[in-house]
């Protein structure tokens, strides 16, 4: 299986920006952040194919992942 993750904002990866990622069946959005380097803490909002997700879902082939800081504003 293979998805496409963009990382947003401060939050690095070692993999830069944007990732093509072969995974396991049944791997978890968490999954892919903690294999990338992503500490979950920082991440304020993890969206799949546009719409929004949890740390817990499963991921599916070819889905894009993106992972967000905080945003705020004033």
């Amino acid at each position: 299986m293979w998805v496409e993750v963009q990382i947003h904002g401060g939050l690095g990866s070692r993999v830069g920006r944007l990732a093509r990622l072969e995974i396991e069946p049944r791997s978890t959005v968490r999954d892919i952040a903690r294999r990338l380097g992503i500490p979950l803490e920082k991440v304020g909002m993890i969206v799949a194919d546009g719409r929004l997700c949890g740390a817990d879902d499963p991921v599916e082939d070819g889905q894009r992942i993106s992972f967000f800081p905080p945003i705020m504003g004033g």
